[in-house]
């Protein structure tokens, strides 16, 4: 979950679906958002695996200004201007967020996840 302070861009990524980066992909991603821990323009919430989840996320979307959501497939990239459907994506970002965890919670579960990357 990554949250811009100015709103003007979201992002929920499902970790699960991280596994097709491979190993050296994913040892930078997860170098990447350690970066953005305490920027002062960014939220990083990460969903632990064991959270209990009102509602699976299901694909990758990306809400830009609250008049655009990029909802990213296996086959394609969907851009929605619709206000009803970003209204939806919207709830579901809000939804998705309390099961989130920041700050140091979060720093410790990618540092979890980068040793374990390491011990494999």
């Amino acid at each position: 979950m990554l949250t811009s302070t100015d709103s003007t861009a979201t992002s929920a990524i499902d970790p699960a679906g991280m596994n097709h980066f491979g190993d050296a992909r994913l040892h930078t991603w997860t170098l990447r958002l350690m970066a953005l821990i305490g920027l002062d323009t960014t939220d990083l919430g990460v969903i632990p695996p064991a959270a209990t989840l009102k509602i699976p996320p299901t694909v990758p979307f990306w809400v830009h200004d609250e008049r655009l959501v990029m909802v990213e497939t296996w086959h394609a990239e969907r851009w929605i201007d619709d206000a009803d459907a970003i209204a939806l994506h919207l709830r579901i970002w809000r939804t998705l967020r309390e099961s989130a965890v920041y700050g140091a919670d979060a720093q410790e579960l990618i540092s979890r996840a980068r040793c374990t990357l390491h011990a494999g």
